[in-house]
């Protein structure tokens, strides 16, 4: 993803909400190969587990797709061309983040690992503080009464 060189074009985000997301996947994992808090479970708990992801990723994917109809990016650097409140966008602010929130969830059940679980409370405040409320102060920015009036219809998240 290319941050755009205009600094008015930027949304102030930093790093990769993907990253972050990732980043607690795996930080997960490997804190479960040294300090292991096993989920138990059987096969109703994969089954869960799987929901759980194919639902996120429905929500991440319907949220991209209904931006790049609206002609905006969802690079989490760059500038948008407008409010887009259709869609997903209609209930929560953040579909794409709340998809990947899921989508962590369903791999930590999968793999029956706790400290992927765990560490979504983090990850979820890591996003909120250091990407939605960046983004969101650029939308004030170049948006203004549209914005306003959009955050005041729609949660930041759920």
């Amino acid at each position: 993803m290319q941050i755009p060189p205009n600094s008015a074009e930027r949304t102030g985000v930093r790093v990769p909400p993907l990253l972050v997301y990732g980043g607690g996947v795996g930080a997960g994992w490997l804190l479960g190969r040294l300090w292991p808090i096993p989920v138990p479970g059987g096969d109703l708990l994969i089954v869960t587990a799987v929901l759980w992801m194919l639902a996120g990723l429905g929500l991440a994917l319907w949220g991209a797709v209904v931006f790049r109809r609206a002609g905006t990016t969802v690079n989490p650097f760059g500038g948008t061309s407008s409010i887009v409140a259709t869609g997903p966008y209609r209930y929560t602010r953040n579909p794409m983040y709340v998809g990947f929130a899921c989508i962590q969830f369903g791999l930590g059940l999968a793999l029956r690992e706790g400290w992927i679980l765990i560490l979504l409370v983090p990850v979820i405040v890591i996003i909120d503080r250091f990407a939605v409320r960046r983004e969101e102060q650029y939308l004030g920015r170049k948006h203004g009464d549209d914005w306003i009036t959009y955050a005041q219809r729609v949660r930041r998240w759920l």
